[in-house]
């Protein structure tokens, strides 16, 4: 998976060398003849799955509220930088929250 990726950045890298680090889903999107748009969801997905990947293999016992926290944290980086629109780091945040929100309730809820 990650070959093809690096593969990816192989063929584009010349048309994007000089320029500024917003300019790469650009230069990906001409490249792949697709949207600039979806060229940023392609690489935010690439360097999410990477780093979550590590992340969740790293350690015997992986600490998956840790792996949360450094995703969401590169979301908005990329939000940032222009890749990711806010409205994809917005929902993820939501959907964790709801997620953790009843195990939070039963940890201190004291029921």
């Amino acid at each position: 998976m990650l070959s093809v990726f690096g593969l990816l950045a192989l063929t584009f890298s010349s048309s994007a060398m000089a320029s500024p680090i917003q300019d790469i889903p650009q230069a990906l999107g001409d490249t792949l003849g697709i949207d600039p748009e979806a060229a940023g969801y392609i690489l935010s997905a690439a360097i999410l799955m990477s780093a979550g990947l590590a992340l969740a293999i790293a350690g015997r016992r992986p600490n998956i509220l840790a792996t949360i926290i450094v995703l969401i944290t590169i979301m908005i980086a990329l939000v940032v930088i222009g890749w990711l629109d806010y409205w994809v780091a917005f929902l993820v945040a939501v959907l964790v929250a709801a997620l953790f929100g009843t195990r939070m309730r039963d940890l201190f809820g004291g029921d």
